[in-house]
């Protein structure tokens, strides 16, 4: 059997039930990248999701922190939906899974 690498998760508002149990959740806000080295403790990898405001600080904590590996993360498609298409009505509701 293989060994289990640990995952950290962070999220600005880890609420109860969003998430798997097993106290790999912190609190943290990539816009304020001083609060996310405690986070970054211990971890050798990251997977971090482009922020519109920049990610140089939460790359620099990251460094400090002695992570190894940074892989940068963005989307191709739209974040949010758009109130109007251009055709002027509204565009339908994303699928979820």
């Amino acid at each position: 059997m293989a060994a289990r690498i640990p995952v950290r998760v962070s999220a600005r508002r880890p609420e109860p039930g969003r998430f798997p149990d097993g106290g790999g959740v912190f609190a943290a806000d990539p816009t304020v990248p001083a609060g996310l080295g405690p986070g970054f403790e211990g971890v050798g990898q990251v997977f971090l999701y482009a922020n519109h405001d920049g990610v140089d600080g939460v790359i620099e904590t990251a460094r400090a922190a002695g992570v190894d590996r940074i892989v940068l993360l963005s989307c191709t498609g739209p974040l949010h939906r758009p109130r109007r298409s251009m055709s002027g009505t509204s565009p339908p509701s994303p699928v979820r899974h």
